[in-house]
């Protein structure tokens, strides 16, 4: 829902999924979609940014994946 309302107030939207649900995360608006177990997450996000990262994270599971999203 997150990615629907961001799209609809046209913001630019980056996911983190695993592979199998990029697809899915794309669907649901995500402009780009970082596989949490394959990449870095933070140097994913500065690449996807040209370095100026995200303003608002919304992570409802916690853990290393928002650690390291809170490192960038």
């Amino acid at each position: 829902m997150a990615l629907q309302i961001a799209k609809n107030l046209e913001l630019a939207t980056i996911a983190s999924a695993s592979a199998d649900k990029h697809g899915y995360a794309k669907a649901q608006g995500a402009d780009h979609v970082i596989d949490y177990r394959n990449e870095d997450i933070a140097e994913r996000v500065k690449d996807i940014t040209s370095g100026k990262g995200v303003n608002i994270v919304l992570n409802p599971i916690s853990g290393e994946t928002l650690r390291a999203i809170l490192r960038f």
